[in-house]
């Protein structure tokens, strides 16, 4: 869900939240690698959500995390990817 979020919470044109989804942006851009660790590898759901994530929002991502979660540190965004990436690896999914 978290995932949903991020992707549909995004206007990547104007590179603004989309209205309505501030709260839940912070707590997803913060949580999102978190339950995607939970997630089974099998999920042929969740691998397509976070191909689509990768190939649309990563770098949006990364910048929103770091205005609207100042208390967060690059080392909290990049534990984040290294579990997405780490999650991926063991479920054979190909990030494009």
């Amino acid at each position: 869900r978290s995932l949903d979020i991020i992707i549909h919470g995004f206007d990547v044109t104007s590179q603004e939240v989309n209205k309505g989804f501030r709260e839940a942006m912070k707590y997803a851009c913060q949580h999102w690698a978190l339950h995607l660790e939970k997630a089974r590898h099998e999920d042929a759901q969740t691998a397509e959500k976070l191909c689509e994530f990768v190939r649309n929002c990563l770098r949006s991502w990364f910048q929103l995390a770091r205005e609207i979660n100042t208390d967060s540190d690059v080392d909290d965004l990049y534990l984040a990817i290294e579990i997405a990436s780490a999650w991926a690896v063991c479920g054979n999914v190909t990030l494009r």
